[in-house]
């Protein structure tokens, strides 16, 4: 089971898999802060959205732990993430803004800000 490390890890919480008998294999560290969103993008490619401090998205090689891309540029914390195909991933923000990404390069498509007064945090998508 993946999740967010409050030390920026994302991480396989012992306590949780083992019960399940299963083994942590690989651990993804680089983050400066909280991990807020989790998305799994294919069988071997995980990617993290940091929180205000870090302000980052990343994506990952979870069979090496290798990072493959990294995105950033925005100023508020990454709520959710949304894999809409293997080329494109889109990320909710805590200031209402959406960002849609291209995965292999790690650079904006799109900004995406609506046109309300008091912007609520995108927690879904």
């Amino acid at each position: 089971m993946s999740g967010g490390g409050g030390d920026g890890s994302a991480i396989n919480d012992d306590e949780l898999v083992n019960d399940l008998d299963i083994e942590c294999v690989q651990s993804l560290e680089g983050h400066s802060g909280q991990i807020l969103c989790i998305a799994q993008l294919s069988p071997s490619a995980l990617a993290t959205g940091g929180c205000y401090i870090d302000k980052t998205i990343r994506v990952w090689d979870v069979v090496t732990g290798e990072l493959l891309s990294r995105m950033s540029g925005f100023d508020s914390s990454c709520l959710k993430l949304q894999h809409l195909d293997e080329h494109t991933l889109c990320s909710g923000h805590e200031n209402g803004k959406l960002f849609v990404w291209d995965i292999p390069t790690g650079e904006l498509r799109h900004e995406l800000a609506g046109h309300w007064r008091h912007r609520a945090p995108i927690v879904a998508m």
